[in-house]
């Protein structure tokens, strides 16, 4: 993560805000595994009404910072490799 804030522009500010969400879904999950015994509460719960989907696993806010975070920065990881070698013909 500290690799990706340095090496990106200022301008950036998609890969500056994947990066913040990575930091506080960390920094949440620790925060539970320090105050709650080691354990994580997950505390979302979602019911799909759809029988293979159900039921759905709990998570947090700490999970989904985690996963858009993750999103984010791969997206704009390949955007950025899409833009640097453009299609030739």
């Amino acid at each position: 993560m500290v690799w990706f804030f340095y090496t990106s522009r200022p301008d950036q500010w998609l890969i500056h805000s994947a990066i913040g969400m990575l930091i506080a879904g960390d920094l949440g999950n620790l925060y539970d595994r320090i105050f709650n015994d080691g354990k994580v509460v997950d505390f979302i719960e979602v019911n799909l009404h759809f029988r293979p989907a159900n039921p759905w696993p709990l998570f947090n806010i700490a999970d989904i910072l985690l996963c858009l975070g993750v999103g984010i920065l791969l997206l704009s990881v390949f955007a950025a490799q899409k833009a640097d070698h453009p299609k030739t013909e």
